[in-house]
């Protein structure tokens, strides 16, 4: 217990060398992980976002690949030479007859054989009334008055609006049909329904079934489709308007939005990457991180010990030896490191044992040669007073036998 103690005072050099390598190794394994998990996160991080935007590029080219070959087919159609002047005789006060309305199908019905998910295409003259199918509705009925007049500013070109009011199952665009020999004027127009689910995103986009939501979003903020039933149209429209923030929070779950606005419709396609998706490898760098931190501490931890006893045993050998010194006991110690300050240290301190040695023989040596000539000249003191004596003791003597 006494042992254990006393390593832990920090007042000893072993202890102090330790805790000195300790704190400095801390430091620097702080400062180069927290630059390393900073660098290689915002380097996956920035990855994912690029990964993300090119998924958003491909899948809105892939949904505008589909669009242009309606709007390639629609154009043939509203070119078509009989329908251009089938139009143009209606405008001239000469409605399509009966018979001449029995030959749109295999014309209009072009648009439907080679695109799929096409469920209608409807042909009306200048006024709205409906030449095909034949019945007397009029395109009014089909569709608000603010769409027909949007497609007439457009001036030919084909305008996806969104959800039909009247299916919604069905998406509504509509194109006018200038006539070429009237100086583009307004003949007719032609309105077509498309299947909502051929637009339907289902799968994930990158194939790695990361678990995006993928949101498609007409200009009016209606969903055109949508994979995750639990975001909101109200919220998929806020997404839209907010400004270019990346980072969104909705409910409790955090996401990594990209926005792709197609030229051809208008509409807004958005991805939603949650973020644990993309940390993901961010959680295994820090796990990495931390482990070879507390691995690579222990080992430190280790090397530094046996290091500082290594350092400091020669030293206590030195000290034990010197406190021998106490009873008097003043003899040189043999060699206890092969390190080259040890050996100084240890030489020096047998130098200055063989000094003291000499001293105090030098000075014994004195003392009894000291004594020698003190003992001398007392017995030098003593021998002429004891001849006195002696003498008078015989002169004494002799004046008694007189």
């Amino acid at each position: 217990m006494r042992r254990i103690l006393s390593m832990l005072k920090l007042n000893t050099l072993r202890n102090q060398m330790l805790l000195g390598f300790l704190a400095v190794m801390l430091i620097i394994l702080t400062f180069v992980g927290g630059i390393t998990f900073h660098s290689v996160s915002t380097l996956l991080k920035n990855n994912a976002e690029k990964h993300i935007q090119q998924t958003a590029i491909q899948a809105n080219g892939r949904l505008e690949s589909v669009l242009e070959q309606i709007n390639s087919l629609t154009t043939l159609v509203s070119t078509n030479d009989y329908i251009q002047q089938l139009l143009l005789r209606d405008i001239e006060g000469h409605p399509a007859t009966f018979t001449e309305r029995q030959a749109l199908p295999s014309i209009i019905n072009l648009v439907q054989i080679y695109t799929d998910g096409i469920k209608s295409v409807e042909l009306y003259n200048k006024d709205g009334v409906r030449l095909y199918p034949l019945d007397g509705s009029t395109l009014r009925d089909k569709v608000p008055e603010d769409w027909i007049e949007m497609a007439t500013r457009k001036e030919g070109s084909l305008v996806w609006f969104g959800i039909d009011p009247l299916d919604s199952t069905s998406l509504v665009a509509i194109r006018q049909i200038s006539l070429i020999d009237r100086h583009f004027t307004t003949g007719g127009y032609l309105l077509i329904r498309s299947d909502r689910d051929k637009f339907a995103l289902k799968d994930s986009l990158s194939g790695e079934g990361d678990g995006e939501t993928v949101l498609l979003l007409a200009p009016d903020g209606q969903f055109i489709t949508s994979n995750d039933d639990s975001i909101s149209q109200k919220t998929a429209a806020k997404l839209v308007e907010e400004s270019d923030d990346q980072n969104v929070s909705i409910g409790k779950r955090s996401f990594i939005v990209v926005k792709q606005r197609s030229s051809v419709t208008g509409w807004t396609l958005l991805i939603l990457t949650p973020v644990n998706v993309i940390t993901k490898g961010i959680s295994v760098l820090r796990t990495t991180i931390v482990v070879s931190a507390l691995m690579g501490t222990l080992l430190f931890t280790l090397l530094s010990f046996f290091l500082s006893i290594l350092i400091t045993r020669p030293v206590f050998r030195l000290i034990k030896a010197m406190r021998s010194t106490r009873l008097g006991i003043l003899k040189p110690i043999e060699n206890v490191s092969s390190t080259m300050e040890i050996q100084e240290l240890n030489y020096s301190y047998n130098k200055m044992v063989d000094n003291i040695n000499a001293l105090i023989q030098l000075v014994y040596e004195k003392e009894l040669c000291r004594s020698h000539m003190e003992l001398k000249a007392l017995q030098a003191q003593i021998n002429p007073h004891f001849l006195f004596n002696t003498l008078d003791v015989l002169y004494w003597s002799l004046l008694d036998r007189d």
